[in-house]
């Protein structure tokens, strides 16, 4: 089976304030990982460090062979609902076309603006493409986002704490969407809904600076003590994670 992402023996500091330590697993092609720990346990760092936003100090990391910076073409990314500036005056169709990568479909039987309507269609929304991303309500905005990510048709989606601010029936409506994917791209989700990323995920990775758990879904119940105590405990990074 292909690798897909590979992380050796990762370290990371801000500051000499160390964030990760000894990080490494590997994640195959077609896996969706659920990462969980507890706020400041190096979470969001690890998505950044495999977008190439920020290097390791120590350790290799690989994204279908090639280290993140050469890679960015493969990942898309959907960042935690609060850090999108929703204020800017654009469509979401707009929004999501603002994000094509030039180029991406040369070639392709179709042009951008149906590719863009065509990713709109697949996460639910193509009924909004004409609202202003700040009239859309949570759950809508994240289906935005989502297309956002998929626009490029990367083989790996990255999704960081994905459900916070959304409602319940918002949150089922959008796993749905992710369980569809299931098998075609490689996923890695931040997520602190263990209940309801365990009705697909295929491992979980426990992080609390480091990897202190990696285990199949279906042995999930035996280390639930173990992974909540962590969950719920806090670290404080004055950078965040």
């Amino acid at each position: 089976m292909k690798e897909a992402l590979v992380f050796d023996k990762v370290y990371f500091s801000y500051d000499g304030e160390e964030v990760l330590k000894d990080v490494s697993f590997v994640v195959n092609e077609g896996e969706i990982i659920t990462v969980v720990g507890p706020n400041g346990g190096g979470k969001t760092t690890l998505l950044k460090l495999i977008l190439g936003f920020l290097k390791p100090d120590f350790g290799k990391i690989y994204v279908f062979g090639r280290n993140p910076q050469e890679a960015k073409g493969l990942i898309g990314y959907l960042p935690q609902f609060s850090s999108v500036d929703r204020s800017i005056p654009i469509t979401a169709f707009e929004f999501v076309k603002l994000s094509l990568y030039p180029g991406v479909f040369k070639g392709y039987s179709m042009d951008i603006n149906d590719r863009v309507s065509y990713v709109l269609k697949i996460v639910d929304a193509y009924n909004i493409k004409d609202k202003p991303i700040f009239e859309l309500s949570g759950g809508q905005f994240q289906r935005i986002l989502l297309a956002r990510a998929i626009v490029n048709d990367p083989p790996i989606l990255l999704l960081d704490e994905p459900t916070n601010f959304i409602d319940e029936n918002s949150k089922k409506n959008f796993y749905e969407i992710i369980m569809s994917f299931k098998g075609a791209k490689t996923i890695l989700i931040v997520s602190h809904d263990l209940n309801m990323v365990s009705k697909f995920t295929d491992r979980v990775f426990c992080l609390n600076r480091e990897i202190f758990i990696s285990c199949k879904i279906g042995d999930l119940g035996k280390n639930l003590d173990i992974i909540y105590s962590n969950l719920f405990s806090y670290v404080n990074h004055r950078h965040g994670e």
